[in-house]
């Protein structure tokens, strides 16, 4: 553990888009700051209706795995997104993705 505190919001779709509702979004990595008490944004990552964060541990090293719910063509049938914390840089690493139906 390296005692940082990581906040990861999956944003699901950005209503600012031209059709009002654009699933391609960014998701944003938060972590604390303990000098002024608040979470800075550190990071973004594009998703694609992001549903769900869920984070793991294997042999030491930490990963976060990103839901995404939609394809660029608003089907269900896309790819979700693996990373592994830097805790050097305070960031996420894309590692790789896998094949998703319908994810949350």
């Amino acid at each position: 553990s390296t005692g940082q505190i990581v906040l990861i919001i999956a944003n699901s779709f950005d209503s600012l888009g031209p059709s009002g509702k654009e699933f391609v979004t960014q998701s944003v990595v938060y972590t604390w700051n303990a000098q002024t008490e608040q979470f800075a944004s550190t990071q973004k990552l594009s998703t694609r209706g992001a549903q769900s964060v869920t984070t793991f541990s294997a042999s030491g090293t930490n990963f976060v795995v990103i839901a995404n719910r939609f394809a660029m063509n608003s089907s269900l049938s896309t790819t979700s997104d693996v990373y592994r914390w830097n805790a050097a840089n305070t960031s996420l690493v894309w590692v790789s993705n896998v094949n998703t139906v319908d994810a949350r």
